[in-house]
C-alpha cells in the first residue's frame, strides 16, 4: 500500500487498520504530517513501514538512514513534480558507502518485490 494522507489518518491506518501490511509512505512523510511528526509517533519504527526519498531533503534522508538504516528506504522521484535525475543525484551524493546508495536506488525495491506473496 502506498499511503499519502494526513498525519492522524496515517497513524490510524498504520497502527490500527493495516497492521501487518507493508505500507510505503512517499516523500519521507512530507505530505503525511512530515518526517519528524511521523518519527514522534513511532511510525518509522514499524517494520512494515517503508518510505521513499521523492522530494525529501538530503537532511531528512540522512536522519532517516542514521536512525533506521537504509533497508526500508526506496528511491523516488515523484515525476513529473520531481526531476528523476536530480532526485537520483541527491541519493548518490549522500555521505554513505556505495552499498547504501545502491540499496536505496535499486536493491531495496528488488527485495520488496521478491518478498511479495503471490496469490
Amino acid at each position: 500500500v502506498v499511503l499519502e494522507e494526513e498525519l492522524d489518518n496515517t497513524v490510524r491506518f498504520v497502527t490500527e487498520i493495516a497492521t501487518g501490511v507493508r505500507v510505503i509512505i512517499p516523500h519521507l512523510g512530507m505530505l503525511n504530517g512530515g518526517y519528524r511528526a511521523l518519527k514522534r509517533q513511532g511510525i518509522w519504527e514499524i517494520p512494515e513501514v517503508w518510505a521513499d526519498t521523492a522530494l525529501a531533503s538530503p537532511g531528512e534522508i540522512r536522519a532517516y538512514i542514521d536512525a533506521y538504516g537504509p533497508d526500508s528506504l526506496l528511491f523516488g522521484s515523484d515525476f513529473p513534480f520531481g526531476d528523476p535525475l536530480s532526485e537520483l543525484d541527491k541519493v548518490l551524493n549522500l555521505p554513505y558507502q556505495d552499498e547504501v546508495k545502491s540499496a536505496i536506488a535499486r536493491k531495496n525495491l528488488e527485495r520488496l518485490f521478491s518478498s511479495e506473496r503471490r496469490l
